[in-house]
């Protein structure tokens, strides 16, 4: 997860040099649009959650307050740099009032935070912060293959990430990179559960 603050004097400069929903770019596209928005950016940061920590909070049917609680602590980091900011979130909960609520109770100052669905798709700056957490995911994933081989993009519909997959469980191997909770791993552990025996 990732957060990116600019002046709103900038958003249009933004919008002409490209920036939108990272799912709406490729990988080159990506890098040189941040490059090029670097410059504009006063402050940017990201945390990393590992899957275990994932996992834990999908079992507890509580992945809206992970989400929260990361962000929470992103926002109370960037205040702690900058001062005050407004803040614009990406919100996975449909009642958008309750999200700015958790988050409010979790930062460590009063702070200014609208919280809107599909937020990364409608605001110049939520964008660039999409842009810039897929960045890191893909930085990340790959030094994951220096270490596993190549499992492909990770993402359910890649051939190449479920093959990977199923070789792992019929091995029998642990695959610590992997949220056990993802609903693409558990159809195709249930699939194999039978010819594991």
């Amino acid at each position: 997860m990732a957060i990116v603050c600019i002046e709103s004097e900038v958003e249009d400069f933004l919008k002409r040099i490209g920036v939108k929903d990272s799912k709406k770019l490729n990988h080159q596209e990506r890098l040189s649009i941040f490059q090029k928005s670097s410059k504009f950016i006063k402050y940017s940061s990201y945390e990393i959650v590992q899957p275990e920590v994932i996992d834990n909070y999908v079992y507890r049917n509580a992945l809206n307050l992970l989400e929260a609680e990361v962000m929470a602590r992103l926002i109370n980091k960037c205040i702690e740099v900058l001062g005050d900011a407004k803040f614009i979130l990406d919100s996975p909960d449909v009642k958008t009032e309750r999200f700015e609520k958790l988050i409010r109770s979790l930062a460590k100052w009063d702070i200014n935070v609208k919280a809107l669905n599909k937020a990364d798709e409608k605001v110049v700056v939520v964008s660039l912060a999409s842009i810039l957490a897929k960045i890191v995911r893909e930085r990340e994933i790959e030094k994951l293959r220096r270490t596993y081989g190549d499992f492909g993009s990770g993402y359910p519909s890649d051939p190449k990430t479920i093959k990977f997959l199923i070789k792992y469980i019929r091995e029998g191997r642990d695959l610590p990179i992997i949220r056990k909770s993802w609903k693409t791993f558990k159809r195709i552990l249930e699939e194999w559960k039978g010819r594991l025996v």
